[in-house]
């Protein structure tokens, strides 16, 4: 396959992957979606992977993986390839929150398994510099291809995008919770001290609910987007977010809900989520979250709230492909 990298690209080249990117989404319970908006942000989203190709993010990516000073600057950017059928996709190296190194794919039609057979053994020659433990694809939730994927011995689901219209949700609570804006120097000792002792009783939940970094809750907390969620006085909880374009929309992702582990099971997560959406409603549009399949709790949370999987994520092991 030809190949060349993203910044060479034109832009009909990218806006048709980022079409193939929109295919890839459940958008039947959205039939009032902004198309034009939602490709819009697609190709903005692809284009942010040009950001990190100067030559001092290059080199950090060189001694990072003790790579030879002889490859090319290009041979380590985000690449297009071209296939003989006139078909595009988008593929770059990236690392899970496991610090694994993957592939990630993104392609102008749908790949099933047998066309990922097809295109990964060219793409892993043109990143040659890496030995990615996963190939990295987005599915439509629940399609043929992603149970075809998901059958394959060491295939995972990973993140999904969970979301729904604002008029979608269901926001009725009488729960006795209170919120009240995140206190950095009262609550992230707290915060840190709950998700360590949560970590201890659940260490394969690590890379699946990773601990927030406290410059992110800051930046929340300048967004008025970061609040404990309170029984009297007692924290029990924290939620937080970021705005977000996610397919055209003014959306609000919800980037950590919390509970401490005395108040874990008890119904709680689910009006916090609510009170906190409450508070945000007339601002957004849109709310989302990306959520572990294997996170089942904040999953259950989210589809109480009206809440549906709309995008898979899912790692396959490399060998299956090539």
């Amino acid at each position: 396959m030809k190949h060349y990298p993203l910044k060479n690209a034109g832009p009909e080249i990218v806006a048709r992957i980022a079409r193939g990117i929109l295919n890839t989404y459940d958008l039947s319970g959205l039939p009032c979606i902004d198309r034009d908006k939602a490709l819009a942000n697609e190709i903005k989203d692809l284009l942010v992977l040009n950001e990190d190709i100067d030559p001092e993010s290059l080199n950090k990516v060189r001694q990072r993986r003790r790579l030879d000073d002889t490859i090319a600057d290009e041979a380590l950017m985000p690449q297009i390839f071209e296939r003989d059928n006139g078909q595009v996709l988008l593929a770059h190296v990236c690392r899970n929150e496991a610090d694994e190194t993957m592939i990630e794919i993104f392609s102008e039609e749908a790949l099933d398994l047998a066309e990922l057979r097809k295109v990964t053994p060219a793409i892993c020659r043109t990143f040659s510099w890496c030995r990615p433990k996963y190939i990295n694809v987005w599915t439509r939730p629940y399609s043929a291809i992603e149970k075809q994927l998901l059958a394959l011995p060491g295939s995972l689901a990973c993140e999904g995008a969970v979301a729904a219209k604002k008029e979608q949700l269901l926001l009725e609570t009488d729960s006795p919770l209170q919120l009240r804006p995140f206190n950095l120097g009262q609550d992230w000792p707290w915060y840190q001290q709950e998700y360590n002792n949560f970590l201890a009783e659940n260490p394969k939940m690590k890379t699946i609910v990773p601990i927030t970094d406290k410059e992110d809750i800051e930046q929340a907390i300048a967004d008025k987007l970061c609040v404990c969620a309170v029984l009297g006085d007692e924290p029990i909880g924290m939620i937080m977010g970021e705005s977000s374009q996610e397919l055209g929309y003014n959306g609000l992702l919800i980037t950590d809900i919390f509970i401490a582990g005395q108040y874990r099971g008890s119904g709680y997560a689910a009006p916090m989520q609510r009170l906190f959406i409450k508070e945000n409603y007339r601002e957004f549009d849109f709310f989302l979250g990306f959520i572990d399949r294997n996170n089942l709790p904040s999953l259950k949370n989210a589809f109480k709230q009206g809440r549906k999987v709309l995008r898979q994520e899912i790692y396959i092991p490399t060998a299956h492909l090539i």
